[in-house]
């Protein structure tokens, strides 16, 4: 194996990216708005060994009222463009462009886009889990 790997991360023809697009509107859980929030899993398309990257796209009224939590991983979440709201535990903090939140393990997380235009953020966990290490906290951001 080379010492080096890349991918495209738009999700083009032959990307190995794995690209989920999910459709969540504002107020509601899911929609047919492809448009809402986009994720791109590049973890194993970079053949990853000690953590974990996405590219998440989310846009204008994203607010979902899931959120989770790790047991074991660490993220940052840099903001590269737009604005989001981050519910951490029982703080809401207002995010950004090119600032970056670290968030510990066993923090419960949920991210809002809360400006008027799509929100793009990169994530970053240590160490590489997988499911196991998620917990989802249904009803976690209610208002």
């Amino acid at each position: 194996m080379a010492g080096y790997s890349g991918t495209d991360i738009a999700g083009g023809p032959g990307s190995a990216a794995v690209v989920l697009d999910i459709f969540l509107p504002r107020g509601a859980e899911r929609v047919t708005d492809p448009t809402h929030v986009q994720y791109r899993f590049l973890t194993e398309s970079l053949d990853l060994e000690s953590f974990a990257i996405s590219v998440e796209r989310f846009a204008p009224g994203f607010r979902p009222s899931r959120g989770h939590r790790h047991s074991l991983q660490e993220e940052v979440y840099l903001v590269i463009s737009g604005q989001i709201e981050m519910k951490l535990d029982d703080d809401v903090i207002t995010v950004g462009p090119m600032t970056a939140v670290r968030v510990a393990p066993r923090t419960g997380r949920a991210i809002r886009c809360s400006g008027s235009e799509e929100a793009t953020i990169v994530v970053v966990g240590a160490p590489r889990t997988g499911l196991d290490d998620v917990e989802f906290l249904a009803g976690f951001w209610t208002d």
